[in-house]
């Protein structure tokens, strides 16, 4: 067998960067401990792996886990791994070990898209936590029961996770753009009492009026019978309100309260009620209608000589409940337990990502993402929170860039999709990134660290990524950002591979597996390989494995059909990756999405990364077409501007592909379309493409942020496109 290549690296930590870093902190805690002598990253994986639950209880112990009772032990076998049991005994809760830190630094930095900025410092944080917690109890949330929230990445969305986690009730959201079916979906199979949402949010310069979605859902989701409304934003003359075309233009969410409906009546037939503080509710055919800045503002003054109450739960105990992508009917409802998110968080963000008290975090995702879910666990560090919410390249492709200079972003992280956008958009920070004074664009001098996750992360986008931070009159400069590529899932809230301080970065590669989660590649055969394509697998439990499905039987058939499907004691993520020698990892996409051209598994990642060093393509997708005598591969295709797909450019990119990849990776047909589907979280969806082209239903259409771009690919006609020569 031909030895690979190896990629060069783009980024070596220092030695001080070594042992300043929180993981060997943590290295020199085990070592101690448990007397061992472990000196690299690789001796503490395989001791974590090893050693599990001596793992995860030091991460307990390291960082100072809040406990209101101690385990009797770390983790109690069930008869499957999906009936483990961790931390038994022991009682916790959540919104206690995030707010532990109360001092007049910044908590969280909220930007809307129309530049309006709010602050929130540990202090406030803890006093606006503590009002709502009292508000949401004076409307009989409790231990166990669901709240629902419709809400935009701010932070009242973040005040009301943690007031609801506070009382050991159980979390769920939705981000504004997802539809009014999306989230009907998604709500109805968890019958909430409680939603909590907004008027509406900003995206492109407009202002997206909540009220027809609104009024959809109550009308669906009989069981929720309190509404607490965020006045998120203003009608002003000078924003282009856009409403549903059956809603009223001259009306927004908050005149619901006013308005009748066929679930509500007008509020002079309304009956007034008051919670036990005193405030006003007003009650519409069962609907109570509660103002969330009116609340908040009566329940700081009631509250002022109270303390917030943190409800003890089991480790064991849901946290909140996620969504899967909903691709093969309804989308399954994950229930994640409080201990383990809180455990695998601090293990990846505290040890792999090495945030630490005053970084400055900026990820930008919605509240419809896990990503909102993990970066908001950093608040455990003392870590202060950026949340930007708006279109990241509104009004210019800077605007997220901008945002991370002007509040001195640390770690900034995104989709993989949006570093691509940067680079379709020609971004370039020239002379930006060391010395302010050189120029009055942007100050990236603290920025230490890129995450990407959600799609991998190419060669070709490491490399802009690079170039893009890179000053030209100090090189060095760029080579202490470190370019961290990280994948996980919904599924377990968190990472199976990702970034190491203690690791260099080779291109195009993630540096490292996660502490304490034993993957392996495996074979057709189903057994481990290196340096190998396969699928990615775990071995052993972890705390961040789901606690269940919420509705599934006493069985949890649901639960092992979707991860033990294969073997009964092996968890299959569906990832199709790759081991390295020197092991890091390779994700080459979806398994599901797999191509399969004469019985060779091809990953789509494999013709993306070489797709994107052609200028003339600014994004493609790549899917099988299964006739009946044999199945092909189909390149679609996003051209630049003045950029025609002709005979010359489907020969080059065939020939690019031939010679970068392999004859193998050559599709038969490619074809240039406006547009692709994308998901809200800016995924391109290559099963709905494939679905489509296929003349079959798209089942997850209501979680496409541009369902109308189906319509090119139900009406091709793959019969009348040139083939690859």
């Amino acid at each position: 067998m031909e030895a690979k290549t190896i990629p060069p690296k783009l980024w070596v930590p220092t030695e001080a960067e070594i042992k300043t870093s929180t993981l060997w902190a943590f290295i020199a805690y085990i070592n101690k401990t448990y007397q061992k002598d472990i000196k690299t990253f690789t001796e503490l994986y395989e001791w974590s792996i090893t050693a599990l639950t001596d793992y995860w209880e030091s991460c307990a112990r390291f960082f100072a886990v809040k406990f209101h009772e101690p385990w009797t032990q770390v983790l109690q076998p069930g008869n499957h791994m999906t009936e483990n049991r961790w931390f038994v005994a022991a009682k916790l809760n959540y919104s206690e070990n995030l707010l532990s830190k109360r001092d007049s630094t910044p908590a969280l930095i909220s930007i809307k898209e129309d530049g309006t900025t709010t602050t929130l410092t540990f202090n406030d944080l803890y006093i606006h936590v503590k009002s709502l917690q009292y508000l949401l109890r004076d409307l009989g949330v409790k231990k166990g029961d669901i709240v629902c929230a419709y809400l935009p990445n701010s932070s009242e969305t973040i005040v009301g996770f943690l007031a609801t986690a506070a009382l050991g009730a159980v979390w769920t959201s939705c981000s504004p753009d997802f539809g009014s079916q999306a989230v009907t979906d998604r709500f109805t199979q968890v019958n909430p009492k409680w939603l909590i949402t907004c008027n509406g949010y900003h995206y492109k310069g407009t202002v997206i009026s909540m009220e027809a979605k609104i009024r959809s859902i109550l009308k669906k989701i009989p069981s929720i019978e309190y509404v607490l409304e965020v006045t998120f934003v203003t009608n002003k003359a000078e924003h282009n309100v856009t409403t549903s075309p059956k809603a009223s233009s001259n009306t927004t969410a908050t005149d619901l309260k006013t308005q009748s409906s066929n679930k509500h009546t007008h509020l002079a037939t309304a009956k007034t009620l008051h919670t036990t503080s005193g405030l006003k509710l007003n009650t519409k055919l069962g609907i109570k209608w509660i103002n969330y800045e009116t609340a908040l503002a009566h329940y700081k003054k009631w509250t002022q000589n109270k303390k917030l109450v943190f409800e003890a739960v089991a480790f064991d105990h849901p946290l909140y409940i996620l969504y899967s992508s909903g691709t093969t009917g309804l989308p399954k409802c994950i229930v994640h337990r409080s201990g383990g998110v809180l455990l695998k968080h601090l293990s990846e963000l505290g040890l792999h990502t090495n945030l630490k008290e005053n970084d400055r975090l900026l990820f930008f995702t919605t509240c419809g993402w896990m990503m909102w879910n993990w970066k908001v666990s950093a608040l455990a560090l003392g870590v202060t929170l950026v949340l930007y919410d708006g279109a990241p390249l509104y009004p210019t492709p800077k605007r997220l860039l901008t945002e991370a200079a002007h509040h001195a972003v640390t770690v900034l992280g995104a989709g993989a999709a949006y570093y691509a956008q940067l680079k379709n958009n020609n971004v370039s920070l020239a002379h930006s990134h060391v010395h302010a004074k050189k120029s009055s664009l942007l100050d990236l001098t603290g920025l230490r660290m890129i995450l990407a996750t959600g799609s991998p992360l190419s060669g070709e986008l490491f490399d802009y990524l690079m170039d893009l931070l890179t000053d030209s009159e100090n090189d060095c400069s760029c080579q202490r950002v470190q370019i961290a590529s990280i994948a996980g899932g919904t599924d377990i809230v968190g990472c199976f591979v990702l970034g190491s301080p203690l690791l260099p970065v080779y291109r195009g590669e993630i540096q490292a597996p996660a502490l304490g989660v034993a993957i392996k590649i495996f074979n057709p055969e189903n057994k481990p390989v290196t340096a190998e394509k396969g699928e990615l697998v775990c071995t052993r439990p972890f705390p961040s494995m789901p606690l269940g499905f919420y509705g599934d039987d006493s069985n949890r058939s649901r639960y092992k059909k979707a991860y033990f499907h294969t073997l009964d004691d092996v968890w299959f993520h569906g990832d199709f990756a790759e081991v390295t020698d020197r092991g890091s990892i390779i994700i080459y996409g979806r398994s599901d999405t797999i191509l399969n051209p004469g019985g060779v598994r091809i990953g789509t990642a494999e013709i993306y990364k070489h797709l994107e060093a052609i200028d003339a393509i600014s994004e493609g997708a790549a899917v099988t077409y299964e006739r009946s005598e044999s199945i092909k591969i189909i390149l679609f295709v996003v051209l630049r501007a003045n950029c025609i797909l002709d005979e010359k450019l489907i020969h080059y990119i065939c020939e690019t592909l031939k010679r970068q990849a392999s004859p193998r990776h050559v599709p038969a047909k490619i074809i240039a379309v406006p547009d692709l589907p994308r998901t809200i979280n800016g995924k391109i969806s290559e099963k709905a493409i494939k679905n489509a082209i296929h003349h079959q239903p798209v089942t997850n259409i209501n979680t496409l942020a541009n369902p109308q771009s189906l319509q090119t690919f139900e009406n091709l006609s793959l019969n009348n496109v040139l083939d690859c020569k």
